[in-house]
């Protein structure tokens, strides 16, 4: 016969102790594992993009800006538009995933445009390749809206505002040829380069006033021993920003012509506004012997050029502005017209190491400077020359010791044609020397070259600047 063995109640207890701590083991496991899930997550995915405006592959874009948004907030964008250059921001907030690029000019019209662009995520992980996409502009709807329009001559911006005779002037410009007559129309089509410049290369000046600024600083006197104050005008464009370095260009005026004169005549205002350079209308030294303005180029330069009282005035101005403002120093370029397009070429190659390139029109040399030229061993120095074939002051064909075409005795002067020529056998290029030999262009000022001469001379930084070498 089976019996049955009661259970003793020490041993029903400790079965039921044990259930509850296996019970208890399964519950805090199971909220250990539910915390865990819900732990921050290392975060290793770079960001993707959503959306982009224009869109890919878009046919008539009309915009002026770029526009990017990611899937989640990106920390730092790299974006590259052909035919533009790179350009970089920093998004500022927590919600910046979506990213606005402004074009300074807006997009040029009937033109394809590549974009590329890679991102970093708040947690530092990048794009491991770029998003590419590909859209195009049309016609602005008044392309072609001047009566003169498609009758094979472009006629921008004589005869019709700029982006009315489409057709003509765009021919026009991919052959190249006869620029001097449509280079204003050539640069309208031209895509602007929104590329900041290099904050390395900057000054380190923090003023930030715009606008028109006069001023005056000391220097020596051409007519004595001691010294003088010379004025200078400075106007600085309206999107100047000292932590942005600007460019800066010094206009020279011509021989008796006071400052005040020369921003009408020459639109290099407008100028500065658009490409965002500083301009400097800087002062001739009031000759009291001769009671008029006039720069030094009535100079020994056979004894040398150390002292010139011009060259001192214009390096001081240069550093004195460079502690003012924050200048890109690889691009401070000197331009003239007349006796002041010869201080120009004399102080470009006076001092290669602090100007980038000038721009001289209607320009010339004397007193010998045209043998200093036989002699120049230095930079060859980025050159823009303008000058009209039927100038009446300054012959383009005077050459010292000659008599020019019209018969005129030419004394010292060496005028554009002699000055190229010269530079070329000192080594010039086609690369580092332009020259706009216009037809039927008297002794001017050619305001319709002030996109050709920039883009040149920009495009031609110096490498290494004396004002960069001696910054802290």
């Amino acid at each position: 016969m089976n019996t049955v063995r009661p259970i003793a109640a020490s041993e029903n207890r400790a079965e039921r102790r044990g259930l509850r701590i296996s019970l208890l083991a399964a519950l805090l496991c199971q909220l250990a594992c539910s915390f865990g899930e819900r732990l921050p997550q290392e975060d290793t995915t770079p960001p993707g993009v959503l959306q982009v405006e224009p869109e890919g592959d878009e046919v008539d874009a009309s915009a002026d800006a770029i526009e990017i948004l990611f899937d989640e907030p990106v920390a730092a964008v790299q974006l590259e538009i052909q035919p533009f250059k790179s350009i970089e921001i920093e998004p500022a907030g927590e919600e910046a995933a979506r990213v606005r690029f402004r074009l300074l000019r807006g997009l040029v019209g009937d033109a394809t445009y590549s974009c590329s662009v890679l991102a970093s995520d708040l947690a530092g992980n990048r794009m491991t390749e770029p998003f590419a996409w590909t859209f195009s502009t049309a016609l602005p709807p008044d392309a072609n809206a001047c009566r003169w329009a498609r009758d094979g001559v472009c006629d921008e911006p004589g005869n019709c505002t700029y982006g009315t005779d489409w057709d003509d002037c765009r021919s026009a410009c991919a052959l190249g040829d006869r620029l001097h007559l449509h280079a204003g129309a050539c640069a309208f089509r031209e895509p602007s380069d929104p590329r900041p410049p290099d904050a390395s290369a900057g000054t380190g000046g923090s003023e930030h006033w715009t606008g028109h600024i006069e001023g005056a600083i000391g220097t020596p006197d051409g007519e004595g021993s001691g010294s003088i104050m010379r004025h200078y005008r400075l106007y600085v464009p309206a999107h100047y920003r000292p932590d942005t370095p600007a460019p800066l260009v010094l206009y020279l005026p011509g021989h008796r012509v006071s400052v005040a004169e020369t921003a009408q005549y020459t639109e290099l205002m407008r100028t500065a506004e658009l490409h965002r350079f500083i301009l400097v209308l800087v002062e001739q030294q009031w000759r009291w012997s001769d009671f008029k303005w006039a720069w030094w180029t009535d100079w020994p330069w056979r004894s040398g050029a150390e002292n010139h009282p011009d060259l001192v005035f214009l390096e001081r101005l240069v550093d004195h502005l460079a502690a003012q403002y924050s200048l890109d120093a690889s691009r401070i370029f000197v331009t003239g017209h007349s006796r002041g397009a010869a201080m120009a070429l004399i102080a470009a190659l006076e001092r290669p190491d602090l100007f980038a390139g000038a721009c001289c029109q209607s320009g010339f040399v004397e007193y010998g400077y045209h043998e200093r030229i036989q002699h120049y061993s230095g930079r060859h120095v980025p050159l823009v020359l303008v000058h009209g074939t039927v100038d009446p002051d300054v012959r383009i064909d005077c050459r010292p010791a000659d008599a020019c075409s019209q018969g005129r005795n030419c004394g010292t002067v060496a005028a554009s044609d002699c000055l190229v020529e010269l530079l070329e056998e000192q080594g010039w290029t086609d690369d580092a020397l332009f020259y706009f030999r216009l037809d039927s262009v008297a002794h001017r000022w050619q305001p319709q070259l002030n996109e050709i001469w920039w883009a040149l001379l920009n495009a031609r930084p110096l490498g290494a600047s004396r004002l960069a070498e001696s910054d802290p």
